[in-house]
């Protein structure tokens, strides 16, 4: 644990008699900061912590003083792409903790009144654990955190190299700070000074360059150039950056460290810029952010390829910190899967470093452990340089993600590569200096929690594609490619009943560097391959999916899949060709195909991230932190805890990454449908009523928040494109799931609501969900007193209105349908979400499981007992709350814009697309060829992967069963749709776009 939750977990050891404090009723008064930060002042000692949830409890934390029971507010605030990730204490509300004061951890209370002392307090100086604790708290200078006396020794200093810092500037006047090795210090904000108003800039600079004994710079002899690139209110632009970006190409620097992000991938100017300056051979370091506990939260441009992502670790070194930012990347969702991120972890808990108006002082944050990595490869690129050798970025990076050291019981999307040891990565370039071509990761255990949640993932028949995807890294020079088609060779590793071998004549050369007593035939499995044909600059992506072949059902044991790839660079010194090679390893564990009432199918492609011309609005509306979500509800990143629960049920869960017509609904019970916002075809209607009425398919939705005046209301103006931005849709986009329900007498409505519900012994929280207006008779449907957002946010009323609306809907079977599925409803996906779920509702999921199942018990009434099918909730009568929300004219508007980034062209494909293939996709749809998709050039096919199967037309069958008749309508169906989405792109493209994006960088 870190030292946040040590200050809190150790005072919960002292034990009383009696309580300390009485609870007094306060109506009206909520309590709702869970995820918030304070900042607490231990004899001047800063020691920030967070309103931590601790597995899927949520725990609110309060500070306590001898005046009163302090709650930090929710910033009014909305970050908007770059940030300075550990401005600590920007943001926090400064509470001076006295030795008779401690912190006390609350239980959430909906009703949250004062707090009065009844006992005495003891001293924190009388317990002994808390002097352990305030040894943790002290200052952690860079002599701790790395071998400062190993270069020493050496004469390394960090001589000769050229470090740019992009930042808020430095006290240059500061004594610690060798003027002679600012270079320049130049300012692109609109202030015309180079000041820094804020001590961010000053602290990373002396994390580099200080003098000062108490607390020394990592390499003091390098020199720094200093931009200053974010104002005094906190603020940046793209294009200020890019200004600075271009000085410091003129210059000549060699490293850039950047302490800072944001979330947006899509600022393509700043994104390619980056790109260039790697070619250039710089070496970029960045902060990963300061957005953890919770996954999928990476910051640009440190989940970039090209870039060494730094994450942070806790006091001890011996665990992430709680607020490290985790992976996966995000740019490749929904269809395909993100790339392992931090590159690697490095100090970032009470560090110490030159202050804005003292010697030294505290910091913690992402933007502390980046400059500890820039120092590092000062250092190692001073020593080799002395010896007139220079080190490419990609050489930098193996040799720090090869050296560094995993941490125990933390996953690859956590630390990455794990503990960045700089002694060691100069060793390892010392003793193995060599060019080379290297993937990372380049071998994959899934049955190891290492990998989580890669190890809840086994390999069966008929089982949706697990994909992958590892950073190519050629360390060989700038300019690589990829030759020919990569190798395959499959072994067994521990199967039983192998499949026979084929004959020897038939193995390809990779293969028989196996021995045939181990090797399994290719047909074992189904390979698809994505990747860079041209690795520039230095990096590339290699993206891979693998099924097990439906000729092995009842296949089980651990197989390893062996991808050898080959390639070529020019040796630009020796002007010549030289080859390179490099095999990534997968551990496979194989079950016989489970039964159908244990698969669930997770719909994640009908989640949005970022689309054209608008943005998908935060899930909660009380959350100010973000104006929109961007975690990437998927299964591996804020759903990831929902995929454990499902797990350890005994459920096989497979994403489903293509739209409703590319999945067999006889190999699955449930559809799960969560917070989506992409539209649904008529065919995808069409197809889905058919597998729950014919098929037996159930369906559960979980929604969240739609209305109209809501949606205008979170309209704003945005420096980072001079332009109004404005949601696409409200949380989920509910005309969308109406017309998908619409059919069953079943409708959302267009509210949002918030609190507390009960059922039984059970609890439910309600985050900005919406209600049900429409419902069939003898369905069950559960209501919940709850407050209403909609008119809070809106007619800001002195009193808030709580009304009584249906939530929790169930149809156990479709009336006529003697085989139909069930379908469950529920108004609120947050809590499913491991990123803003106060407490989780895995208990209702598993209820609606049981019931979809049948397998839950009967009384002596023949009642079904369970907390949700009780008989005082079962409809006498259809219910009908209003009109259900349709498409009006708002939300044709969506259906225009989403015309331009469609992924649904009702075609199955399985597959990762990198970003520009995407770009590629969007400016002319590829023409068809029979009914099959024009391959792309770098997208070889392995083996054959049959994708008739996920084609299917309703009422007609496969493709090849329509007649000429047929054939030809819904090929002019076809030509139509695609006629009409290239025009609507022309012409969004010719005039809608035409401004350079500038990004805001908030402090």
């Amino acid at each position: 644990l870190d030292v946040y939750e040590k200050l809190v977990l150790k005072l919960k050891r002292i034990t009383y008699n009696e309580p300390l404090y009485t609870i007094v009723d306060r109506p009206n008064i909520e309590l709702d900061t869970y995820t918030d930060m304070v900042l607490i002042e231990l004899d001047d000692l800063h020691v920030p912590y967070f309103h931590k949830k601790y597995g899927s409890n949520s725990q609110i934390m309060g500070i306590y003083t001898n005046r009163k029971f302090e709650i930090p507010k929710s910033p009014k605030r909305m970050k908007l792409s770059r940030k300075m990730p550990a401005a600590f204490p920007n943001n926090t509300e400064s509470i001076k903790l006295n030795e008779t004061d401690f912190t006390v951890p609350i239980d959430y209370l909906r009703d949250f009144g004062e707090l009065s002392q009844r006992n005495e307090l003891p001293s924190l100086a009388d317990d002994p654990s808390m002097r352990m604790l305030y040894e943790n708290s002290k200052p952690k200078p860079i002599s701790k955190v790395m071998d400062l006396d190993y270069f020493k020794k050496k004469h390394i200093r960090g001589d000769k190299v050229k470090i740019a810092l992009f930042d808020t500037g430095v006290v240059h006047t500061n004594e610690y700070l060798d003027r002679k090795k600012i270079l320049k210090i130049k300012d692109y904000t609109d202030e015309e000074n180079f000041t820094d108003h804020h001590g961010h800039g000053t602290f990373i600079a002396g994390i580099l360059t200080s003098h000062h004994k108490k607390c020394p710079g990592i390499a003091p002899n390098s020199e720094l150039i200093v931009y200053k690139v974010f104002s005094a209110k906190k603020i940046s632009h793209t294009q200020w950056f890019l200004d600075a970006f271009n000085d410091a190409l003129r210059e000549g620097v060699d490293i850039i460290n950047l302490s800072n992000g944001g979330n947006d991938f899509k600022d393509e100017p700043y994104v390619n810029k980056i790109r260039q300056l790697v070619a250039s051979g710089i070496h970029i370091v960045s902060a990963i952010g300061n957005d953890g506990p919770y996954f999928g939260t990476l910051n640009n441009p440190a989940d970039q390829l090209e870039v060494l992502g730094v994450g942070g670790l806790n006091f001890d070194g011996n665990n992430v910190a709680a607020f490290s930012s985790r992976g996966m990347t995000t740019w490749e969702l929904p269809r395909g899967m993100g790339r392992v991120k931090p590159d690697v972890l490095a100090s970032s808990e009470n560090i110490y470093s030159l202050g804005l108006t003292k010697d030294c002082d505290i910091s913690s944050g992402t933007s502390v452990a980046s400059p500890i990595v820039a120092g590092g490869i000062a250092l190692i690129l001073s020593h080799f340089r002395k010896q007139g050798i220079e080190i490419n970025p990609a050489e930098m990076k193996q040799a720090i993600i090869e050296s560094s050291k995993p941490i125990d019981k933390l996953s690859i999307y956590e630390q990455g590569s794990g503990a960045f040891d700089p002694v060691a990565a100069l060793t390892y370039l010392e003793s193995s200096r060599k060019n080379k071509f290297s993937a990372f990761p380049s071998f994959y255990n899934l049955t190891d929690p290492f990998f989580f949640p890669y190890n809840l993932q086994p390999l069966y028949a008929t089982g949706m594609p697990i994909f992958f995807n590892s950073t190519l890294i050629n360390g060989y020079g700038l300019n690589g490619e990829i030759e020919g088609v990569p190798e395959i060779a499959i072994e067994n590793v521990a199967l039983v009943d192998r499949p026979k071998l084929p004959l020897h004549d038939q193995l390809s050369d990779f293969e028989r560097m196996f021995s045939q007593e181990s090797l399994l035939p290719s047909d074992v499995l189904d390979i698809n391959l994505d990747y860079s044909k041209e690795l520039y600059p230095y990096f590339g992506h290699f993206s891979f999916w693998v099924t097990l072949s439906e000729t092995y059902p009842d296949l089980r044991g651990e197989i390893m899949l062996h991808i050898k790839i080959n390639g070529r660079v020019t040796n630009e010194e020796a002007r010549e060709q030289v080859g390179f090679s490099s095999t990534i390893r997968v551990l496979f564990n194989i079950i016989p195909t489970p039964e159908r009432e244990r698969r669930i199918l997770w719909d994640q492609f009908h989640s949005l991230k970022y689309p054209n011309d608008g943005y998908v609005p935060r899930d909660s509306l009380e959350l100010y932190d973000y104006a929109y979500e961007w975690h990437g509800d998927h299964l591996f990143t804020n759903f990831h805890e929902t995929f454990k629960h499902l797990y350890d049920q005994g459920y096989y869960v497979e994403i489903l990454r293509e739209n409703f017509m590319c999945f067999n609904s006889l190999n699955y019970k449930v559809l799960m449908v969560v917070d989506p916002e992409e539209l649904f075809t008529d065919l995808e209607i069409m197809k889905l009523h058919h597998d729950i009425e014919m098929e037996g398919l159930s369906l559960l939705v979980f929604a969240d928040w739609y209305n109209g005046p809501l949606i205008k209301k979170n309209e704003f103006y945005s420096q980072i494109t001079e332009t109004i931005w404005k949601p696409i849709t409200g949380g989920s986009n509910i005309p969308a799931l109406n017309s998908l329900l619409h059919s069953y007498g079943m409708a959302f409505g267009s509210g949002s609501y918030a609190g507390a519900m009960s059922i039984d012994n059970s609890s439910l929280s309600i985050a900005s969900g919406t209600n049900i207006a429409q419902f069939p008779g003898d369905g069950y449907l559960l209501t919940a007193r709850l407050k209403n957002e909609t008119d809070l946010f809106i007619n800001r009323p002195t009193l808030t209105r709580y009304d009584i609306v249906p939530v929790l809907g169930f149809v156990p079977q479709l009336q006529g349908f003697e085989n139909s599925g069930s379908i469950g409803l529920f108004s609120d996906s947050n809590c499913l979400d491991s990123s803003y779920m106060k407490y989780n509702c895995f208990w209702l999921l598993d209820e609606l499981l049981h019931a979809i199942k049948k397998d839950i018990v009967l009384d002596r009434d023949g009642n079904y007992r369970s907390e949700i099918l009780s008989p005082e909730f079962k409809l006498p009568a259809d219910f009908h709350q209003g009109e259900r929300v349709v498409y009006s004219q708002q939300a044709q508007n969506f259906d225009e814009l989403l015309k331009n980034s469609r992924n649904v062209i009702n075609k199955c494909f399985f597959g990762y697309m990198s970003e520009e293939r995407m770009l590629e996709q969007s400016r002319a749809f590829e023409a068809y060829q029979g009914y099959d998709y024009k391959k792309f050039e770098s997208r070889d096919k392995i083996t054959n992967w049959d994708t008739s199967h996920g084609f299917y037309v309703p009422g007609f069958g496969s493709i090849d069963q329509l007649s000429n008749q047929e054939f030809y309508s819904y090929v002019s169906l076809v030509i139509t749709f695609t006629f009409l989405v290239v025009v609507i792109f022309i012409f969004c493209k010719s005039g809608a776009r035409r401004k350079v994006r500038q990004n805001v960088f908030v402090l």
